[in-house]
């Protein structure tokens, strides 16, 4: 009982400070929703397992509409799926100065897009260096959304959620676009190329340096070994918050009869029934 009680105090706690958050942060106005063509949707993860995934996909593609992230714009399935929408959401894209990744995926978006693009970036990211040279391309359609987190009371949450003033912890990018996709009401949603194994692939080296093999589809192996700038404990809490977040959303989802399947069976994310 007394348990109880303090995990209800936290919550409150959680509660309160979320809805401070939501009115400093989030523009309390309507984000506009993915325009669904299908209510099933693919989203592409940027994981080594994305290009065998899609090739199950190949003779039904048109019957889901196409949900991509982070860099791949910069790669050939961009002009080959067409995605309708993607979505960002990590700072590096809008907060470091002279970021490559960032300067890669809006050089990619303009010359390549040349069909109709909704782009999701949150608020923040609303800089001259992104969204100022994505309007060159009329092709591309900026939707702003709010990435502010909110923790708490389930009903006060989900309240929050509806109206897409917050959202569950945006870890990743994953998190992000699974939050937008459930607002906009897609009733199926495959999560493609979600490997999210980082763990077996994190190691310590002779100089308490933390090193990531970091796969992704469109990189050679040798390129996705990096040095972290965070130490071990630092990492494991990351990892902790984009897993508790998976579990967060799927919960969300149904509770709105909404469906997130897992289209590969050696991904480390456990929330989603696998397919």
């Amino acid at each position: 009982m007394y348990d109880k009680r303090i995990q209800w105090i936290y919550t409150f706690i959680d509660t309160f400070i979320s809805l401070i958050r939501v009115v400093c942060l989030s523009r309390l106005k309507k984000t506009k929703q993915i325009q669904r063509k299908h209510d099933k949707c693919i989203l592409l993860g940027n994981g080594p397992s994305l290009l065998s995934t899609m090739q199950k996909y190949e003779d039904t593609i048109s019957e889901y509409d196409i949900i991509a992230v982070n860099q791949m714009a910069v790669t050939e399935l961009f002009e080959k799926y067409r995605p309708g929408t993607y979505v960002i959401a990590d700072p590096d894209y809008w907060n470091i100065n002279d970021c490559d990744e960032s300067r890669s995926l809006v050089k990619a978006l303009i010359e390549k897009t040349s069909w109709n693009l909704h782009f999701y970036m949150p608020y923040e990211a609303n800089i001259p260096e992104i969204a100022g040279q994505l309007r060159a391309n009329p092709n591309i359609n900026i939707v702003f959304y709010n990435k502010t987190t909110f923790n708490g009371i389930k009903k006060i949450a989900y309240f929050i959620y509806n109206r897409q003033w917050g959202m569950v912890r945006p870890q990743n990018v994953l998190n992000a676009a699974l939050m937008l996709l459930i607002y906009s009401k897609y009733k199926t949603i495959f999560l493609a190329g979600a490997d999210t194994n980082w763990m077996k692939d994190v190691w310590v080296d002779e100089f308490n340096k933390v090193r990531i093999h970091d796969s992704h589809f469109y990189k050679e192996d040798y390129e996705n070994d990096r040095i972290l700038t965070c130490n071990i404990s630092d990492l494991c809490l990351a990892l902790y918050y984009a897993f508790n977040g998976y579990t967060k959303i799927n919960e969300y989802a149904l509770s709105k009869k909404i469906k997130i399947n897992n289209a590969l069976k050696h991904s480390f994310i456990d929330s989603f029934d696998k397919i």
